[in-house]
């Protein structure tokens, strides 16, 4: 018994670490998406290709967020 439980605390630490450690990689990539589109990076100015396609995953983002999140229409309608 004392075994099982010494075990499952083992997997609680690792598992905190890796939720910790995927959403560090997701906090890292949205910070990188956000300096390309910094006004002192070239590439994000000069490669229409590059803009088209970082604006369009933007979008769909920000309709996904959207979607799941209804605060927005709720403030419309508190405010409206």
């Amino acid at each position: 018994m004392f075994m099982l439980e010494y075990v499952n605390n083992q997997n609680k630490k690792y598992n905190v670490g890796y939720v910790k450690n995927s959403t560090r990689m997701i906090i890292m990539k949205s910070r990188r998406l956000s300096e390309i589109q910094l006004p002192r990076c070239p590439h994000y100015h000069n490669d229409p290709e590059l803009k088209k396609i970082i604006d369009k995953l933007n979008e769909e983002r920000i309709k996904k967020y959207i979607e799941t999140n209804n605060s927005f229409e709720e403030i419309h309608e508190l405010l409206g």
